[in-house]
């Protein structure tokens, strides 16, 4: 069965420091509020508090865009960069969300005609750097919530949704590039 993600093993990042690679991200990445508040609402009518944050090496044109994993500023990145088999990122996102928060359903940049191409299988890959996920929700598509706990590779051609239903702030490590894979081009095509 093709879905639009692949969740990864229980043990397949069993020795990355989650906490390590969360400060690494958060020392690496510009905070961004540009668009957040397009997507997103509070279901408790408070103001929002989550945010993002982001590293892209150039602007969202795909002309010399993408960063080599060893030139990450990040050992734990590179690491996990390296378990997950990507060569070269296009973007590291931390995105912070608060208690009670969402995001709508909605379709990334990376649906725009020039980077699509680009963006195609589920080579977007989510992590939730909680150390309790529980009441963390991710939607794809029609499959429903999907689980990040673990790692999640999934397609952002998709719509997507979020909430955190939980008491604790969900930071959620999002990765977007080029894999080395044998079987890209099934996922391509699929």
């Amino acid at each position: 069965v093709v879905t639009p993600y692949n969740t990864l093993e229980p043990d397949v990042l069993q020795d990355i420091d989650r906490k390590k690679l969360y400060n690494e991200m958060t020392e690496m990445c510009k905070y961004e509020k540009d668009t957040f508040n397009k997507y997103a609402f509070s279901a408790n009518n408070v103001p929002i508090k989550g945010g993002r944050r982001a590293f892209r090496k150039g602007p969202y044109s795909w002309d010399d865009a993408f960063t080599k994993v060893e030139e990450l500023p990040g050992e734990e990145l590179q690491r996990l960069c390296k378990i997950l088999q990507f060569e070269e990122l296009y973007t590291v996102t931390l995105q912070t969300q608060y208690p009670g928060e969402t995001f709508a359903p909605h379709v990334d940049v990376h649906s725009e005609k020039e980077t699509k191409i680009h963006m195609q299988g589920p080579c977007s890959f989510i992590l939730d750097l909680a150390e309790n996920t529980t009441g963390h929700h991710f939607k794809v598509g029609s499959s429903g919530c999907i689980p990040v706990d673990h790692g999640t590779f999934f397609n952002f051609n998709y719509a997507h949704a979020t909430y955190n239903e939980s008491d604790n702030i969900r930071p959620l490590c999002i990765l977007n590039g080029k894999r080395k894979i044998e079987n890209l081009n099934f996922f391509l095509n699929n």
